[in-house]
């Protein structure tokens, strides 16, 4: 966006505004409230033309998911890009794969198969990150039923990011996920609920 002003402030100001809209993912309200402004202050300074395209992307939207265990519901962040459950969900066993290293798949090896399998989100900066793509594909490679990818801190909640592939992928908070290990550890059914879709969408993008 082109700074027309000499103070840094206005510039941070309009920042702060567009993160106030939300997560902004294509296809939701926060993206196109944001479109929505972009356009108009673009528009403000009178200063040319202004072009807007037409973009076909391939679409995933979710509406419904959630992870019930021991008949308490608690909510989950469907991870955008990832499969769906059917209507009345799943009732699977739990398998925690910890860090999901290459190492803790291979430790687990076909115990993952038919389960949700967990693992840990990281911070994607540290020498020794393992990036989530790689945990998914390695969770489909052993026939894992479900995705489950938890936040590390007990200070936060719910995690998310995208993924691609069949598997249902939840996110979530750390509470969360020490229910599961519960759960993994006695070999109980959770029941997992995800719901999501693909349809072929468009957005907008603004040219000046």
């Amino acid at each position: 966006m082109p700074n027309r002003s000499k103070n840094p402030t206005d510039v941070m100001k309009i920042f702060h505004h567009i993160c106030e809209f939300g997560g902004r993912l294509s296809g939701t309200q926060s993206e196109i409230e944001t479109l929505n402004f972009v356009q108009g202050y673009f528009e403000s300074l009178n200063a040319g033309q202004l072009q807007l395209h037409d973009v076909p992307y391939a679409g995933w939207s979710s509406s419904e998911c959630w992870i019930e265990v021991d008949g308490m519901r608690h909510s989950a962040f469907a991870l955008p890009g990832g499969g769906t459950l059917p209507d009345a969900g799943a009732f699977l066993e739990v398998v925690d794969a910890g860090r999901g290293t290459p190492e803790d798949f291979n430790k687990l090896g076909g115990r993952i198969q038919g389960k949700a399998v967990v693992v840990t989100h990281e911070f994607m900066f540290g020498p020794d990150h393992e990036h989530r793509m790689k945990k998914v594909e390695r969770a489909e490679q052993l026939d894992a039923a479900a995705f489950v990818i938890a936040n590390s801190d007990p200070k936060t909640g719910r995690v998310s990011g995208g993924m691609r592939g069949t598997l249902a992928g939840f996110g979530v908070s750390h509470a969360t996920r020490q229910l599961l290990h519960q759960a993994s550890e006695n070999g109980s059914k959770v029941h997992f609920q995800l719901r999501s879709e693909r349809a072929d969408q468009t957005t907008r993008t603004i040219d000046w």
